[in-house]
């Protein structure tokens, strides 16, 4: 009689365990990453190239195309996160959907700004080179004798040195992209748009 109840007992379990498993074995074959692939435009539909796509929280990435496109492992529940230079980063939350179409906003007061190149000025856009820009709020309370002084180790590709210690005759150094860059010359400083020395500001 035990014999026969245990033998009842097991058949009545045998459904719900299958039942569980099934519903386990669903849920890993969910969460399982998936090719994801998609193109990232701009706010005028154009494509962005070289936009960072990563998976948030975890190691390696890849970037957009010329055409703006981008192929991605990522399981669902996972965010994509998109980053470029000029525009803001956005995140994405991941569905089930094999493609993603993302629009990214450009950063505002980067691209339109007004930039002084030697004895112009350009937008920002317009250039190629790099371009360095350093708020006052960043120099205004440094307790320094010179303009000079305030850049050292605040404005990225801009070396300041000295070469001595002595208060009113340290004699400063500036160089711009290493010494090889302008021939080991000192660049030209445009003060209100007249050459001039950082150490008379």
């Amino acid at each position: 009689m035990m014999r026969l109840q245990i033998a009842n007992f097991s058949q009545r379990l045998k459904g719900p365990i299958l039942l569980v498993a099934c519903m386990i074995f669903s849920s890993v074959r969910f969460a399982q990453a998936q090719q994801r692939t998609g193109k990232v435009k701009d706010e005028s539909g154009k494509p962005v190239p070289g936009v960072s796509v990563v998976v948030k929280d975890t190691p390696g990435g890849t970037t957009t195309n010329d055409a703006g496109e981008f192929s991605i492992s990522a399981a669902p529940g996972r965010i994509l996160q998109f980053s470029s230079v000029s525009f803001e980063s956005k995140e994405v939350l991941l569905g089930t959907d094999a493609i993603v179409s993302v629009s990214l906003l450009p950063k505002s007061g980067t691209l339109s700004d007004v930039v002084v190149v030697g004895y112009g000025a350009q937008k920002r856009v317009n250039l190629t080179g790099a371009v360095a820009t350093i708020d006052r709020k960043k120099i205004e309370n440094r307790p320094v004798a010179n303009a000079l002084a305030a850049l050292q180790g605040i404005a990225p590709g801009v070396t300041v040195t000295r070469s001595n210690g002595t208060p009113g005759a340290e004699g400063y150094n500036l160089q711009i992209r290493g010494a090889s860059s302008v021939n080991g010359s000192t660049p030209l400083v445009l003060i209100d748009g007249a050459p001039g020395s950082l150490l008379s500001v």
